[in-house]
């Protein structure tokens, strides 16, 4: 994770306090960045996917990173 400078949290569980000084201390040299109503930051882009035919589907994230 040397190269890593920022961490978006989004999705519903990302808005937990909790989650996001977890994330804060594992990670202290990288911003962490929740934008507000970040749990439905997830729903609105999978609308957005579905139902705009222009949205270039291939350029979509290949993988995402969870934690255990």
């Amino acid at each position: 994770m040397s190269d890593v400078e920022t961490i978006l949290m989004v999705g519903g569980y990302s808005e937990s306090p909790i989650l996001q000084e977890a994330i804060k201390k594992k990670f202290p040299n990288i911003k962490i960045i929740v934008p507000p109503d970040a749990g439905l930051a997830v729903i609105k882009g999978a609308v957005i996917v579905g139902h705009c035919p222009i949205v270039n589907k291939e350029s979509l994230s290949t993988y995402t990173y969870g934690t255990d």
